[in-house]
């Protein structure tokens, strides 16, 4: 499941999975993230990616335990590598373990272990 905010975002990644040959395997949604009922009612899930600011993700946290199967894998991105040590706490305290770190010039995406 593909879900942003963003109504043109949702139709771009709609567009890809279609022209990948993918989008059997993709159902899109535009909402407002783990709030929204479609992606409630998926829950749990093995694998969850969430590209956005530092702030949001730090929000998002307990959102991101209550949705990810414990043996799952969280991927975050979209923020700072300055950004990483705040954002990294905010999983550690929902029992989240840090397993990968990816830097991209300024950028920085950390994988976790549910």
């Amino acid at each position: 499941m593909a879900v942003d905010i963003d109504k043109e975002a949702t139709r771009v990644t709609s567009e890809s999975a279609k022209t990948n040959e993918v989008s059997e395997y993709i159902t899109t949604c535009t909402g407002n993230g783990y709030k929204d009922d479609m992606v409630k009612d998926g829950a749990l899930y093995d694998l969850i990616l969430a590209n956005i600011l530092a702030r949001p993700l730090i929000s998002m946290a307990s959102d991101a335990r209550r949705n990810l199967r414990p043996d799952g894998i969280l991927v975050l991105s979209g923020l700072l590598q300055s950004q990483e040590d705040w954002v990294s706490s905010a999983y550690r305290v929902e029992g989240f373990t840090l397993i990968k770190k990816y830097h991209i010039g300024e950028w920085s995406a950390l994988i976790f272990h549910g």
